[in-house]
């Protein structure tokens, strides 16, 4: 009985388990993301509309909010 419960959890948790799709950001993609960035969109909101990872996305925000800061656009 404990062996069918571990093997049908073990199951559940492969069914489970997500793919990770790797894609290189181009160039537009990165512009797009600064853009929405400067007019003040969340890191969910671009990386839904630019089917984009949400780490992805935060990383290149980042990135574009220290320019903004350092350029004193903040």
């Amino acid at each position: 009985m404990l062996m069918q419960a571990i093997t049908a959890q073990q199951r559940h948790q492969a069914a489970q388990e997500t793919t990770i799709q790797r894609k290189i950001v181009t160039d537009d993609e990165k512009e797009t993301i600064y853009a929405l960035t400067r007019q003040g969109l969340a890191v969910k909101a671009i990386a839904d509309k630019l089917d984009l990872g949400y780490s992805t996305v935060y990383n290149y925000r980042r990135h574009e909010v220290r320019r903004m800061r350092n350029n004193g656009s903040i």
